[in-house]
């Protein structure tokens, strides 16, 4: 994790909850990206460094790798059910939704398998 030093040599506050939120939403996002690249056996590490920070953040938020892949899908849905509750959206675009993670999401896949 980079540590990040204002110009006047201070650490900057820590922002507590809006940081765990913002952590835990880089985590998904670098679990879904890696997942998709090495499988759902990618090493636990490698998703920390995606998502720029260290492997305690990562294990406060997800303790074992099912709760990764399971907040993956969890996001995927959500994602999903998103789409197909804006008024505005077609049934193509639902569509694609659904299409794009059943494509680019191992840990969507994996888990309907």
């Amino acid at each position: 994790m980079a540590e990040h030093i204002e110009q006047d040599g201070r650490r900057p506050a820590n922002d507590g909850p809006k940081a765990a939120a913002r952590n835990r939403a880089a985590l998904v996002a670098a679990a879904r990206e890696v997942f998709a690249e090495h499988g759902l056996e990618a090493p636990l590490s490698a998703i920390a460094r995606r998502a720029g920070v260290g492997q305690g953040v990562l294990y406060r938020h997800f303790p074992d790798r099912s709760t990764a892949v399971a907040a993956v899908l969890e996001e995927n849905v959500r994602q999903i059910e998103q789409a197909a509750e804006d008024q505005d959206a077609t049934f193509d675009a639902v569509l694609g939704v659904l299409t794009w993670h059943l494509a680019e999401s191992a840990a969507f896949i994996g888990l309907l398998h």
